[in-house]
């Protein structure tokens, strides 16, 4: 009865570890977890997360900078302007909408490689 115990937690944790992976954090952590209660390497699941998370950081940082500009100009444009000024990119309402659409597409390749982690 132990080892099917055992058995079933370590199931539920590999499925909640594979399930917390995510765009936006460190994942370094949960990938080892998951490397010791399957014993195995993932190394190839890295070769495709690592790109893929420094892609999303890439554009998640271009959205920021093109939201930071259109912000900046329409201050300037209501005479608004100067160092002292800080603009709070992630409570603009655009913000939300454009980081939405893009988490959307790179959440259904995230899956993918969930997927392929369950696998292992």
């Amino acid at each position: 009865m132990e080892k099917k115990t055992a058995a079933t937690v370590k199931e539920s944790l590999l499925s909640q570890w594979i399930d917390a992976l995510s765009l936006d954090d460190d994942n370094e952590r949960i990938l080892k977890g998951i490397e010791s209660l399957k014993q195995g390497s993932t190394d190839k699941v890295k070769e495709k997360l690592h790109p893929l998370l420094s892609q999303y950081r890439k554009e998640k940082e271009k959205i920021k900078e093109m939201i930071r500009g259109e912000l900046t100009e329409k201050l300037k444009s209501e005479k608004i302007d100067g160092s002292a000024v800080d603009l709070k990119i992630e409570g603009n309402e655009l913000w939300k909408i454009e980081i939405e659409k893009l988490g959307q597409c790179y959440k259904m390749k995230l899956e993918e490689i969930k997927d392929q982690l369950r696998g292992l």
